[in-house]
């Protein structure tokens, strides 16, 4: 896990409770995903805690490791072999603009579904990552 204050137990129970969120999550199902996106809405005051200062926050370091992870993992299963590098950026930087987007619509956005913000998402993919997850339209 990724730490960078010296308390790492207050940091450990914040991942449990994100992990417990968002282990049972099918990141490439709009369904699920905003079913996900509304537990985090209604655990309102966790999550606007672990996404306050996205420069330091290891709670947000440690949300884009996992989601990074997550996603590699899937995409590596779905090529076959191991990923190439413009593969492993696109992820990254649809990871750290999802969580962003995450972020904004938690903090600042109460009218807009969950499952609309995980459609807009999906639809801003990088084509490469979208064939390797969806196929091809």
């Amino acid at each position: 896990m990724l730490r960078a204050q010296p308390d790492p137990d207050a940091y450990d129970l914040m991942a449990w409770i994100f992990c417990r969120q968002t282990m049972q999550t099918d990141v490439l199902s709009v369904q699920s995903a905003s079913k996900a996106m509304e537990g985090m809405r209604q655990d309102y005051f966790f999550f606007k805690r672990a996404f306050e200062d996205n420069s330091q926050s290891p709670m947000w370091a440690y949300m884009h490791a996992y989601f990074v992870k997550r996603y590699t993992d899937i995409a590596t299963e779905k090529a076959g072999q191991e990923l190439d590098a413009q593969t492993r950026f696109s992820i990254r930087l649809y990871c750290y603009g999802a969580i962003g987007m995450t972020q904004e619509w938690l903090m600042r956005d109460n009218i807009t579904p969950a499952e609309t913000i995980v459609q807009m998402m999906f639809g801003s993919m990088p084509q490469g990552l979208k064939e390797l997850f969806f196929g091809k339209e």
